[in-house]
């Protein structure tokens, strides 16, 4: 599946509408302070890419198989 680049298909400008979304942290992080919820985020990235390693596949190759690409 080729991906559109920006300005493209559905991302043509002519197509395209301004959004504006209210971000706020999860539920069950709301007594979180900004600083805890960047290094919670922060662990479980590194958990993610330590599991990668220990499987011996890189995050790209994850990245790869993630959007249906044989990695090998």
């Amino acid at each position: 599946m080729p991906v559109e680049a920006a300005g493209e298909g559905r991302f043509a400008e002519e197509i395209a509408e301004p959004v504006q979304l209210e971000v706020a942290p999860l539920p069950c992080w709301e007594g979180l302070g900004e600083e805890e919820r960047q290094r919670v985020v922060r662990g479980l990235v590194e958990a993610v890419e330590a599991e990668a390693r220990a499987q011996d596949t890189t995050v790209r190759e994850v990245e790869r198989l993630s959007r249906g690409h044989d990695v090998r």
